[in-house]
């Protein structure tokens, strides 16, 4: 093993043979990464919004203080409960293909908490739940040994002038 100029014994560094990779998430498509591929945006919540609607429809006609209506309500309550696990499931499957391919991951360092301000935009984002993933694929990869970088969002997504990529 190596020794320093104290007389102390050091591991040997390994390097890390997996390539890096950056990753840009967004609404339309998911996340997009360097190599080219796209990840589809589930859309989860705007899925279960159609089914949320016709179980709270079923509910709100069940005559009030009856049975069928505490068990309809009851199925409205586990709708947003789907949602989040069908969310939280698509985050796991995703953030563990990137964290055991790749030894650096980079990543826009995105301030969600202000862009959900756009009232335009706030449930798309919220739908898509990028702080949850990026905290999970933070989580992954240190458990695999590997790196998750914040970078600044700036000028991290442009098209190349000369071939359009």
């Amino acid at each position: 093993m190596p020794q320093d100029e104290q007389g102390a014994v050091h591991p040997p560094q390994t390097v890390c043979a997996h390539p890096p990779i950056g990753l840009d998430v967004g609404l339309k498509v998911f996340l997009a990464d360097s190599d080219g591929a796209v990840v589809a945006n589930p859309r989860e919540y705007r899925r279960g919004q159609k089914r949320l609607g016709k179980a709270q429809h079923i509910s709100d006609r069940r005559q009030k203080g009856s049975h069928r209506r505490r068990k309809a309500k009851r199925e409205v309550a586990k709708k947003p409960l789907k949602i989040s696990r069908q969310r939280r499931d698509c985050h796991f499957k995703t953030a563990n293909h990137y964290a055991e391919r790749y030894g650096q991951i980079g990543v826009e360092d995105l301030n969600v908490a202000g862009m959900v301000r756009n009232l335009h935009l706030a449930k798309s984002i919220h739908d898509a739940s990028w702080s949850a993933f990026l905290d999970l694929l933070t989580d992954k990869a240190e458990r695999a040994g590997h790196v998750v970088m914040r970078v600044p969002p700036r000028f991290t997504t442009q098209r190349c002038s000369g071939c359009g990529e």
